[in-house]
């Protein structure tokens, strides 16, 4: 039996959405009220990246460029299906993006706004890259599966039940 005909009958059978995959972009800088919202769950990473470009800048000999809205790049996506988009953005500031990438983090949508999925003051990093992420149709333990890839590396990320973690 040649396994075409098998394969076109489950890929028939499946709905597409058993197939879907959101390409997040990461191309919109931060809203002034999703800034807000960053700095007011997880204002000890916009200090941190202050400090960080402030660094950055002595060492390359120009003025530090400001922490503001325009360094975080933000998408939506709903990761556990709960109705609640999450609220993921990326730091883009010349000290956080390096050879791996920039770093991506998220805040757990909920029914009164975003709030870290974890520890209180402390955002989750997703992991680094320069390339878009794509949402899986898959799932781990409730949440898509999210595939990142950069300079020479790719990998898949699953939730743990606390964490995305790299498989």
């Amino acid at each position: 039996m040649r396994p075409f005909p098998c394969l076109l009958a489950l890929a028939l059978w499946l709905p597409a959405s058993a197939f879907a995959q959101t390409v997040l972009s990461f191309e919109t800088a931060a809203t002034p009220k999703q800034f807000d919202t960053i700095r007011a769950n997880i204002g000890d990473l916009i200090e941190r990246l202050t400090e960080d470009e402030r660094e950055m800048a002595v060492m390359d000999g120009r003025p530090p460029d400001p922490v503001d809205a325009s360094v975080f790049m933000v998408e939506t996506f709903d990761l556990n299906g709960d109705g609640h988009p999450e609220l993921l953005f990326r730091a883009s500031t010349k000290a956080e993006c390096m050879s791996s990438g920039c770093p991506t983090y998220f805040l757990m949508g909920t029914a009164r706004g975003h709030a870290p999925p974890a520890e209180p003051g402390f955002p989750h990093s997703i992991g680094n890259s320069f390339e878009p992420a794509t949402i899986l149709a898959s799932k781990t333990n409730g949440f898509h599966d999210i595939h990142m890839e950069g300079r020479g590396f790719e990998h898949r990320r699953t939730w743990d039940g606390a964490h995305y973690q790299q498989r």
